[in-house]
Formats: C-alpha cells, structure tokens, sequence
C-alpha cells in the first residue's frame, strides 16, 4: 500500500510547524502529534517547552524560604530538562489563595483553557490583564524590600535561563539593583514587565523613593509598567509616573488601575515626545475623563501607538473634547477598546445622540484595525460603517454587553461575514425571542464567517418595552421604553391565561417607570432564557456545520443570557 506522502515533509519544515504550533495552539500541536510516530518524536521537546514557558516564583517574606524556593524550583528545572524552554519569569508577592506553592508544570487541560490562571499559564497576556488575579497580604512588611541573600537567588536562577525574554516582576517593590545588573548583563534580551509595584507608591508615596532612582527609571530593561489601583490625595505621585513613562529608552507599554484626581497636566510638565509607546491602557472601572488622555498626548508619541484600551465608561462629552483637542488621529493605532457604559456613576438618564454620532465619528477617523471591542455597544453605532472602515483587517470584533434590546439581525451578521474575511473571534447580541427558523438563519449566518473560530454570544430575552436595569441608562428613549403606567400588548399566540396581566406592576423609583405585565410575557422570558446543555450543542453544530470548507475549526462558544435577571 502506498504511504501518504503528508507524514514525510522534509524535517526542516516539520520543526517550523512544531515551533509555530507550540505557541500558538498547544492543542493542535497534541493532534499533530498523533498523526505519525515521526511527528510525535519531533512534537515531545516542542510539548515540553509549552509546559516549562511560563514560571511562577512566589517570594514569601523569609529570604531561607526565597533560597529553598529557588533551589527546589531549578532542581526540578533541571530534572525535566526545562531550562532551556523557560521564556517567562513570573515574581509576585504571596497571596492569599498561593503563600508557598511548589511549582508544578501544568496539565495540558489547563493550557487549553481560554480562561486567565493565577499560578501559571502559557498565555501571558491574559494573565497579565486579569481582573480576578489575587490580591497581596495587605500587610506593611509584604512591602518592604527584598532581602538581598533572597535577590540573590532570584539572580540565581536568571543566570541559568538562556531562552528568558520576560522578567514580570508582580511585586509592589523595585528590583534590586543586582537584579537589574543581571538582566543588563547577562540577557539583555529580557524585558522587564513592572506589572503591580506602583501600587505602594500611590498609596504612601513619602515612604518609597521609588519614582526618584535615576539607576532603575533609566533602566534599558524596562519595557511595561502598571500604576496599582489607587491615587487617593496623593495626585503628585500620579504626576511623578506619568512623568516616568519618558525615561526608560525601551518602555512600550503602560497600564493605569488607578483613578487620577486633581488638576490635569499641562505640556509645560513634560519633555516633548520622549516616550514612544506601544500601548496605552487605562484599566479602572469608575468614569473616564477625556482630558486624561490628552494629558497622555504630551507624555508620548501618538503617532506610534498600536494599542489603546480604555474599560473604563466614556464621559458624555468624551469625542467632542477629544474632537477639539486634536485626539481623532492614531496613524498606527491596530487594536481598540472603549466603553459606551452609562458615563455617570449612577445615571438612569439615556446617552445623548451626540455621544454616538461623535463616536462613529471618531471610529470613521481611525486606521483599519485587527482588533475592535465596544463594550456596552449600542445599534447607534452603525454596523455597516464599522466593517466597511475596519472589516478587511479585523481578526477580532467584540460587541460585548450590549445594551438592552441592542441585538444584531441576520442581514448585519452577512455584511460582516462579506466584509470581514480574516475574522476569528467575534462576540455580539441577538434577540432570544424569534422562532426557531429565525434563530436558525441568524446561526447559519454566523456559521457563513469563513474563519470564525471563537463566538461570545449575547442572547435577548427580554420583551421590548420591559425596562431590564441597570441596562436601561444606555437606551435612547425611543429605544423601547413605554410610558408611566404603561401596559405591555397582548401577543396573538397567547391564551386566555397568558393574556391576563399580573397581580404585582413593576416600578422603579429610580427611573419613574411603571408597567403591567402579561403572564404570557413571563412565560416567554423563561422560556426563551433556558439553555442547556443540548441547546448549547445545537447551536454550536449549526454554526459549525454551516461552512463545512472552512480551513479552521469552530472551538469555543460562549452563550450569555440577557433578560432573564428583570425584576419583574
């Protein structure tokens, strides 16, 4: 029988597939594996290099435990001959849940996981960016510096890692300069990712000289920092690092979890376009003022910026300042992420239609993007328009959390399916109310995007005219609201029960609305909120199944049910 001439690709491109898939999709290096005794024996050290990639050193508080740590770590290290595969360092701070964790690899189970990880992980990205990540031992000695004998096992084991190209230092304090020695000496190919040290700084900024060491603020090595989640009064901590992000020569990326207060930063502050960043984010949760990012202006270059991301909720006037301040240009802008939330902490009062048609704007303005996420996205903004600006590079779209009743219809996911030709990830809303033919075109739609591999699916159930909080704030008012004292219309597929209204009306003080419901209506809401295991299946089939020539497989489906949480 003749053999197939695919299981003897020349040994040179074997290894290339090897190392692309290593990195890129463990899971399908498992399955490249499998096809022949060749390729598995070619795939094992590339296997075992995904499981040494990332590694975690907890540092407790005592520099005995630091050593034992670090020798017990290289030791298995050396065991499993990992050293060479190690390309990220993680040093963080003990938590709660992982005082003194012995490292282990990680199962392959849990490097297929999407899902960020707080001990270890081969998506470092994720990690990094993580919401949920523990917190450090509140406690005034977890701050104090690290001991030198523990630095020197830290040195220790820098030393011996030939492939390390990250150092993520998760601790609230600097490196110690022999630390920083090492990594200037020994692998100047290390970048210094500062994820959480700023975090003391701000809090207490008269106890720590950090932001006044000329050594370390200077330091090639830097290439990310991230200012921790508080500012409290102390505004010129927040001016001394932002100030900072123009002394690192390499420094690409910044991370803001703080609230800034006080007066804004004028150019009078700042050495013109001494930073060239990469990537700017600003990662609190409370209100975002659109002069902080023009403040950003004067700090970096915005010409070069590749990535910006902004979680937390624009203010109202967000795109009219920025219109006027000359913020409607990132010549090399690739990846963006803005929040349409309400924009007042605790505002019930719908967006103006100048928010949106001031954000179409701004989105028209932009260069096509490979990433685009528009959380508490509104049907305001035009589909047709995003796609035919971003759609030809787009790789990821997310449409995330969208406000209530603001779901996509078949017709608009086949414009994105035509536009959007290199399309993997995508999250949107669609309405759980249609019937089961309706539904079945809107999957076949979403199956119809040739390399869609990721899906996060908002599903709506809630009948429009139910005011679903706190969602409501962000809909126009000719978005489906009724009236005080308003009731819901009768539907001609209800019966005599399912017509009357319920005993209890539901009102909402906050927002002076009322409304008499149909036993039909709540029916409905729960019946269309129930997914379960076998529809979850169906739709996943359906979407797979729709485009059976596409070159990569459909993985990951997310369902999300919206509605259903009313309090009515």
């Amino acid at each position: 029988m003749q053999r197939k001439s695919s299981l003897y690709f020349p040994p040179e491109v074997v290894e290339i597939i090897v190392g692309y898939l290593a990195f890129e999709n463990p899971p399908t290096l498992l399955n490249f594996a499998k096809a022949s005794k060749t390729f598995y024996a070619c795939c094992r050290p590339a296997i075992k290099s995904i499981k040494f990639h990332d590694i975690n050193l907890v540092v407790s508080l005592q520099p005995k435990e630091v050593v034992e740590d670090v020798n017990r770590l290289i030791e298995r290290l050396k065991v499993e001959d990992g050293l060479r595969y190690v390309r990220q360092l993680i040093v963080q701070h003990p938590t709660h849940r992982a005082k003194r964790l012995d490292w282990e690899p990680p199962r392959m189970s849990e490097l297929r996981c999407d899902k960020p990880m707080d001990t270890y992980t081969t998506q470092y990205e994720k990690w990094i960016e993580s919401f949920e990540r523990d917190s450090p031992i509140y406690n005034r000695h977890s701050y104090d510096e690290m001991d030198s004998r523990a630095s020197q096992a830290v040195v220790k084991l820098i030393k011996i890692l030939p492939g390390l190209t990250d150092l993520i230092w998760s601790r609230k304090t600097q490196p110690s300069p022999s630390i920083l020695e090492a990594l200037h000496q020994d692998l100047p190919q290390c970048r210094l990712q500062l994820d959480n040290m700023f975090y003391f700084c701000t809090l207490h900024p008269e106890d720590h000289p950090l932001i006044e060491d000329p050594d370390f603020l200077t330091s090639p090595s830097i290439h990310s920092f991230k200012i921790g989640y508080y500012d409290y009064p102390y505004n010129h901590s927040y001016q001394k690092v932002l100030r900072f992000a123009g002394l690192p020569p390499n420094l690409k990326k910044v991370r803001l979890r703080c609230v800034p207060r006080g007066a804004f930063l004028g150019p009078e502050h700042f050495q013109s376009g001494t930073a060239s960043l990469e990537a700017l984010q600003f990662e609190f949760w409370q209100m975002f003022h659109p002069l902080r990012l023009y403040e950003w202006s004067y700090a970096t270059d915005f010409s070069v910026l590749q990535v910006l991301k902004i979680h937390a909720e624009l203010a109202d006037e967000t795109f009219d300042i920025w219109k006027e301040t000359g913020l409607s240009s990132f010549p090399s802008l690739k990846v963006l992420r803005l929040n349409f939330g309400p924009g007042r902490y605790g505002s019930r009062d719908p967006r103006p239609v100048q928010f949106y048609d001031g954000a179409c704007e701004f989105l028209q303005k932009l260069p096509p993007l490979t990433e685009l996420e528009l959380n508490n996205w509104h049907l305001r903004i035009d589909i047709d328009s995003l796609v035919d600006t971003h759609g030809s590079h787009l790789r990821k779209l997310k449409l995330g959390t969208p406000a209530a009743w603001q779901v996509v219809s078949r017709d608009q996911i086949r414009k994105i399916s035509q536009k959007c030709s290199l399309l993997e990830n995508l999250e949107l809303g669609i309405d759980g109310a249609q019937s089961y033919a309706e539904k079945s075109e809107v999957y076949a739609a979403l199956g119809s995007i040739r390399n869609l591999q990721c899906l996060d699916l908002h599903i709506e159930v809630a009948p429009k005219g139910l005011p679903t909080l706190p969602r409501v704030e962000v809909t126009s008012s000719s978005q489906g609201f009724t009236g005080v004292g308003s009731e819901m219309p009768s539907d001609p597929s209800f019966d005599e029960f399912e017509n009357e209204f319920l005993n209890k009306e539901f009102f909402d003080e906050e927002s002076g609305t009322s409304l008499r419901l149909r036993n039909g209506h709540v029916r409905k809401v729960i019946v269309d909120s129930i997914v379960d295991e076998k529809l979850a299946l169906q739709i996943f089939q359906s979407i797979s199944e729709a485009n059976p020539q596409s070159p990569l497989l459909f993985k990951d489906l997310t369902i999300t049910v919206h509605g259903a949480h009313s309090p009515c």
